[in-house]
């Protein structure tokens, strides 16, 4: 078989050299550099991962199943990626009545708007079960951020993969 060249960049020396992108220097460059269709590959759902009280440290977790809410793109809406349930955001805290609610950790609609930012001459678009992507029936975009479900799509197929946050639990 062919070999696929492999190189794993450490975030901390990235951050060291001041760099706090999602993006390390040479993943920007692999896919400026790329003339093709570009994989990144990062297993979170949603716009952010926790929607949490700084005041009094609630976490707003799902009714059904009791995992974490995740903010969607629209910034109205707290979902389930676990059972699919869904709810307005807090507007409040529950717990406390506070409204200091913060919104925390990076998901892939937040990476493609991160990313629109970055390279605004390239399509890029979101892919993954909660994703409306799938729904078109096609993937088209020249950068495409992607959960594990993108493994399912059997004839979609990309110049160059990067796996982003790799050790994020």
């Amino acid at each position: 078989g062919r070999s696929i060249p492999l190189r794993v960049i450490d975030l901390q020396h990235e951050r060291e050299s001041g760099n706090y992108s999602i993006l390390s220097e040479p993943a920007r460059e692999v896919i400026e550099r790329t003339k093709g269709r570009v994989l990144l590959y990062y297993n979170r759902h949603g716009y952010a991962r926790l929607t949490v009280c700084t005041d009094c440290g609630f976490t707003a977790r799902c009714e059904r199943c009791e995992r974490p809410l995740m903010l969607d793109a629209s910034g109205s809406l707290l979902q389930c990626g676990n059972c699919g349930f869904a709810r307005p955001v807090y507007l409040e805290c529950p717990r406390c009545r506070s409204i200091a609610l913060r919104s925390k950790g990076k998901g892939i609609d937040r990476i493609v708007s991160d990313l629109k930012k970055l390279f605004p001459g390239l399509s890029v678009e979101a892919y993954s079960s909660m994703s409306h992507a799938g729904d078109r029936g096609k993937i088209t975009g020249d950068i495409v951020v992607a959960t594990a479900a993108i493994l399912s799509q059997r004839a979609v197929t990309f110049d160059v993969g990067i796996m982003l946050n790799a050790d994020l639990d």
